[in-house]
């Protein structure tokens, strides 16, 4: 059994906490795995884990080592990819996680277009409100959230949005334009079932408490729910603008705006690129700076 072998397997427990799974990653038996970390730790002669019945964890040495040993394995998957990197073209399968209304107005248009250039890229397209492990994962890019990316991730800022409150003219028509942000504790609040609480609003050093007639975990359904008339919504500049422009929502407490914030694309940190990743990466900020021109 090589050393390389050895830490390959300890890193795959360390990512699970749990010998079975690691197993299943690797193809292996269980028992094949917990021999391998038994080696390990007898040619180190410290435990890397604690093991219990119930619960696997890292020992503080085994933290360490973790770091090192990831360290190791991306240096080595860096110099096999610098070795076939000017005979290869954008291939394999692509794991993207975006929100769904960033993906359907600047991912899904375009699609069609991007496989056209790059036939051999596969794309495994999650829709998604939430900050997945990156590397746990296995996804590529992260792309169209407000919320920055793992704090070890690549992250690069590709625009700009504001959260805004609006409603449909049915709904203002019937129950009134709010003027201050204490009058939304009167108004139909349709909420964001992942920001907690989801009966509260903070503006301008406000803490607003609300009524949710309806939450839902989707900024699609929460802008559709807004134009059907249910209530007020929050939601980021991009996902309304078009409704506003065509007059189906209308813009409340515009004084009250809140601050910019930035969008994200996130990827995992890697001395070398892939090339399918710098593909994806190049075409999609290219389509998004056309969209503003």
């Amino acid at each position: 059994m090589s050393k390389f072998e050895q830490i390959n397997t300890f890193v795959k427990v360390a990512d699970n906490l749990n010998f079975a799974q690691a197993a299943r990653t690797l193809k292996i038996s269980t028992a094949a795995v917990s021999k391998q970390i038994s080696q390990l730790e007898d040619e180190l002669k410290t435990p890397l884990f604690y093991r219990s019945t119930r619960r696997v964890e890292l020992s503080e040495l085994g933290k360490i080592y973790l770091q090192q040993c990831k360290r190791i394995l991306h240096e080595i998957a860096d110099a096999d990819a610098l070795i076939s990197q000017a005979k290869r073209e954008p291939s394999g399968h692509l794991r993207i996680t975006s929100g769904r209304h960033f993906a359907n107005h600047f991912i899904v248009p375009y699609l069609a277009e991007f496989m056209t250039h790059y036939p051999q890229v596969q794309i495994h397209l999650e829709l998604a409100e939430r900050t997945p492990d990156l590397e746990k994962e296995n996804i590529d890019i992260l792309i169209g959230m407000s919320i920055p990316g793992p704090h070890d991730a690549i992250q690069r800022v590709i625009g700009k949005t504001r959260y805004l409150l609006c409603a449909s003219p049915d709904y203002l028509k019937k129950f009134g334009i709010p003027e201050r942000p204490k009058d939304l504790t009167v108004h139909h609040y349709i909420a964001h079932s992942m920001r907690l609480p989801i009966d509260e609003i903070y503006l301008r050093n406000q803490i607003i408490q609300l009524k949710p007639v309806v939450s839902v975990n989707d900024t699609e359904a929460m802008l559709e729910c807004a134009i059907q008339g249910m209530g007020i919504v929050k939601l980021h500049e991009y996902v309304v603008q078009q409704a506003i422009r065509e007059k189906k929502l209308i813009e409340v407490l515009k004084k009250y705006r809140g601050d910019e914030l930035s969008l994200y694309l996130c990827y995992q940190p890697r001395r070398y690129v892939e090339p399918k990743i710098r593909a994806f990466i190049d075409f999609t900020l290219k389509k998004i700076g056309q969209s503003k021109s």
